[in-house]
């Protein structure tokens, strides 16, 4: 297996307060159709453990 950055940028655009002020634990996938995956867990704020799992999904290969 060989893990090749393309690109970087943002999963996910956090408010800075709330339930989702902290994505944390990304896992980004590529699938044989070339769509990214990448689940993600959304929390109201580091060290609390209220998570909330989340899946974003790009069908541009990530630039959206």
């Amino acid at each position: 297996m060989k893990l090749e950055i393309l690109e970087t940028g943002l999963v996910h655009r956090s408010p800075n307060e709330g339930p989702e002020s902290v994505a944390a634990t990304p896992r980004p996938v590529v699938t044989r159709d070339r769509e990214l995956l990448c689940s993600f867990h959304l929390q109201s704020g580091l060290r609390v453990i209220d998570f909330a799992p989340c899946l974003s999904r790009s069908r541009d290969g990530g630039k959206t």
